[in-house]
């Protein structure tokens, strides 16, 4: 048997981590919140660990797509919601060039603000 059936997704080395319904907030009757989870079919991975995956990681993305087809509908539903809502967060940085670039172009473009004082007379 495979160590990693489901490749970069493979939790615990017998469970693929992309599978599991939509976790919910619920506030408590003193008014905290808390994460309720799917019942009957818990999501493994919180949606943020899966949206950094997909955005740092090749493996991940490639493993991500080759799984996708084979997981339930609910998993399906809750994945497809997730890349949807998160466009940004779950698109692939290329390289670790293409993040620095990034970066460096977000910092030119913003622009430099300086204060102009009035010429003293």
């Amino acid at each position: 048997m495979d160590a990693k059936p489901y490749g970069y997704w493979t939790y615990n080395n017998r469970r693929n981590g992309l599978k599991g319904g939509p976790s919910s907030v619920v506030l408590l009757p003193d008014g905290r919140p808390v994460l309720q989870k799917y019942e009957g079919n818990p999501a493994l991975l919180p949606d943020d660990m899966i949206l950094y995956a997909l955005r740092h990681s090749r493996q991940a993305r490639a493993d991500f797509s080759r799984l996708f087809p084979d997981l339930d509908p609910v998993s399906q539903e809750r994945l497809t919601t997730l890349i949807v809502e998160n466009p940004r967060d779950s698109a692939l940085i290329r390289s670790d060039m293409d993040f620095a670039d990034a970066v460096q172009y977000a910092n030119v473009t913003a622009g430099v603000r300086t204060r102009i004082t009035p010429a003293l007379i």
